[in-house]
């Protein structure tokens, strides 16, 4: 079994990333919660979660990302996600969260789809 790795920086001003790394999983959602909650009470105009170094997810790790979907969308700030593995996106694929969700292939990207540039 793999870790789990959880940082947050700032990708451009009004921007914070929320990266994922190794496994995320039942143990590991109460902590990415917590982490989501307090990103969200810094006031940023846009949040990114990116999945590209995240591993595995199960159903609780894409519960927390339909909610913090959900809290954006009544909050008013603008949320991307960026990909994860192939074993994530086969996991939203079946799922069909896929299409639901606001994904996006990169930082770049995700920059692009909330309105700014790198600064």
């Amino acid at each position: 079994m793999r870790g789990f790795g959880l940082t947050v920086d700032q990708l451009a001003p009004g921007v914070l990333r929320v990266a994922l790394s190794g496994e995320l999983d039942l143990s590991r959602t109460l902590l990415l919660d917590s982490e989501l909650h307090a990103v969200e009470a810094r006031g940023a105009e846009a949040i990114v979660i990116d999945l590209h170094r995240l591993d595995f997810i199960d159903s609780s790790g894409l519960g927390r990302l339909l909610s913090a979907v959900r809290r954006a969308r009544r909050g008013g700030w603008r949320l991307q996600i960026v990909r994860g593995g192939a074993q994530v996106q086969r996991v939203m694929a079946l799922c069909a969260l896929d299409r639901m969700l606001p994904l996006v292939g990169d930082a770049e990207e995700a920059l692009a789809a909330v309105g700014v540039a790198r600064g």
